[in-house]
């Protein structure tokens, strides 16, 4: 039987985690998919990476390098990186979450999240869609 992490486990793991972050910074993309990602995904391979190019009507999309995460310790510690803006040029289609990965065309991606159903979808010139990228412990116990 494996060991649990326990919280103070589980802040030491995301302020080691955040220390690599800030000192590299991941880029925060965005995907097609809605719905559960497969824990051994990857970008092209359970996560499709939006393609405004290949739509033939859009342009202009490319993953947001961050860094400037925080970490919130107690019983559910997460981390958040900044809020980022992706700008529509064109016509977006099947934006439905985001994912956030090691580099600009890497497709080792650490982790990702559909948005609630309908959030956005297609997007035309000149919207924008603003992400505030969060990573919480899963919680083992339960």
């Amino acid at each position: 039987m494996a060991g649990m992490l326990v919280q103070n486990g589980q802040e030491w793991v995301l302020d080691r985690m955040l220390e690599y972050i800030n000192a590299s910074g991941l880029h925060v993309g965005l995907m097609e998919e809605q719905t559960t990602i497969p824990e051994t995904a990857q970008i092209g391979a359970g996560i499709t990476e939006i393609d405004p190019v290949g739509d033939a009507t859009g342009s202009g999309y490319a993953r947001i390098v961050i860094s400037g995460w925080t970490s919130t310790s107690g019983v559910d510690p997460y981390i958040t990186g900044p809020a980022v803006t992706f700008t529509v040029s064109g016509t977006w289609q099947a934006v439905n979450g985001y994912f956030v990965a090691t580099g600009s065309g890497d497709a080792s991606a650490l982790w990702a999240e559909p948005f609630p159903s309908g959030k956005f979808g297609d997007k035309t010139d000149g919207d924008r869609i603003i992400i505030t990228p969060k990573y919480e412990q899963m919680d083992y116990s339960e």
